[in-house]
């Protein structure tokens, strides 16, 4: 009996020792992790005054393609800048004209959304809610109040720069050497909620866009049109 008494005494501080060597190589990794990020320095361009769609933007056009559960919706994408009411219009149409969506995205601190439109099967709320989340990081159509941070990861080179709100949790990635956005992250409490990548800027409008959501029951691919 004794015996067994120690057994479980000596299973147990093992089982403590184990956990609390993950515990130290947790804090270690979660240090040098911190260690090779640090806030911008003066002299690098903070990434909040860099915006996707930049002044002087006004409209693009792009070839769509929009997968949402059982719907794979094919068509085109017009984006378009409204200066009188410094808000932004998203359309989603078919090549032949007939609209799936027509959404209205405003820089102001209340009621910055407003659907215009849209057909009976996108009309879910979740399908709407994530759209919304993704157009409004894409174009960044958030408060001037809105809180942000920046940092740099100078072992890979990457500006990343964090804005936070209500219902908003963004993190915005560019190269040190670029001046453009590469990546956002729409992050959960967890884990990424969505991803988007974004290349090939043309006149300081990003050329290709690609919106893909964990788990992954929705994409958006974008490519612009150059001539319409």
């Amino acid at each position: 009996m004794k015996s067994t008494y120690l057994n479980m005494i000596y299973e147990i501080v093992n089982s403590f020792n184990r956990v609390l060597v993950l515990v130290l190589v947790f804090i270690l990794v979660l240090s040098g992790s911190c260690a090779s990020t640090k806030s911008v320095e003066n002299g690098q361009e903070p990434q909040e005054h860099i915006k996707i769609f930049d002044q002087g933007f006004e409209k693009a056009l792009y070839k769509a393609s929009l997968i949402y559960k059982k719907n794979n919706l094919s068509g085109l994408i017009l984006i378009k800048w409204f200066p009188e009411t410094a808000s932004y219009r998203v359309v989603f149409m078919s090549e032949v004209g007939f609209n799936y969506f027509d959404y209205e995205f405003f820089k102001t601190e209340k009621n910055n959304f407003k659907v215009h439109y849209s057909v009976e099967m996108l009309k879910y709320g979740g399908f709407v809610k994530k759209v919304r989340s993704d157009f409004s990081s894409l174009l960044m159509s958030y408060p001037d109040d809105i809180e942000k941070e920046s940092s740099i990861n100078k072992e890979y080179g990457i500006i990343t720069t964090r804005y936070m709100g209500i219902g908003v949790n963004s993190y915005y990635y560019r190269p040190v050497e670029e001046t453009y956005i590469s990546r956002i992250d729409i992050k959960g409490l967890f884990y990424t909620k969505a991803r988007i990548e974004i290349s090939e800027y043309k006149n300081s409008v990003p050329s290709k866009i690609l919106v893909g959501h964990t788990p992954k029951n929705m994409e958006i691919n974008l490519t612009q049109i150059d001539k319409y």
